[in-house]
């Protein structure tokens, strides 16, 4: 008999009936489907970062704050760019590198969710901010108001608890990929 503290305990199956191994990876024509959508998300928001660059200066873009549209739309592309990274599994590359895009992926997505969380947040108060001081009486020239280095310092702080988390998270052995299989029945 083998005991559960055996290393050939793991060659046991639970019901005794030796089962077959099956990779699944995904299908490379819905990759490329995937792909060539993410790839025209990021042709528009490339264009949406042109636009916001060159009109910048026009009344309305530049009420609308073009530096955090602009960070907005950095984290947007990153996000665009992950779908076809998430695609990328060990049947198209090796073993190693998908461990190592596994740890990219994770970072990738946490700090683009960050950046678009960030801008967003950032101008909401920057509005919010505004419409109180509206709403108390007509603001002097002397008060305060919120300015673009204000709501970078926001989105920093941000990135900088993310990066301290996911070096941690990085940093743990069991955050590495591992080579999991799915027990599939034979008939």
């Amino acid at each position: 008999t083998l005991s559960i503290f055996s290393d050939e305990a793991h060659h046991v199956f639970p019901d005794g009936v030796p089962k077959t191994f099956e990779y699944e990876y995904i299908a490379h024509s819905l990759f490329g489907i995937y792909c060539f959508l993410a790839v025209t998300g990021v042709v528009f928001a490339v264009a949406c970062l042109i636009f916001n660059l060159v009109l910048r200066k026009k009344m309305i873009i530049h009420l609308s704050g073009p530096s955090m549209n602009v960070v907005f739309i950095i984290g947007i592309i990153a996000l665009y760019l992950l779908v076809i990274l998430f695609g990328i599994d060990d049947g198209l590359v090796s073993f190693e590198v998908a461990s190592v895009l596994c740890q990219f992926r994770i970072w990738v997505a946490v700090l683009a969710f960050s950046l678009i969380y960030g801008a967003i947040l950032s101008k909401t108060f920057r509005i919010y901010y505004v419409l109180r001081k509206a709403r108390r009486g007509k603001p002097s020239k002397s008060q305060k108001t919120i300015q673009e280095w204000h709501m970078f310092i926001l989105i920093g702080v941000l990135l900088a608890i993310d990066v301290v988390y996911l070096l941690i998270v990085t940093a743990v052995p069991e955050a590495i990929l591992r080579l999991e299989t799915q027990l599939i029945p034979t008939v």
